[in-house]
């Protein structure tokens, strides 16, 4: 099983990067004895994470 829990973005992908991190994924996922799952929809729709600062 192959599985991509989150992908991290240095900035917000636009949509030519979210396309070719998606296709990149998805031929991870083709090689030999891996199966793509997800939990939902692409970890790139997430919302940025604010963390708190000190």
């Amino acid at each position: 099983m192959f599985r991509v829990a989150a992908i991290h973005q240095d900035e917000p992908f636009g949509a030519t990067m979210s396309e070719a991190v998606d296709r990149e994924i998805e031929d991870l996922a083709h090689r030999p004895d891996l199966e793509l799952t997800s939990p939902g929809p692409p970890a790139w729709l997430a919302p940025p994470v604010s963390l708190p600062t000190a």
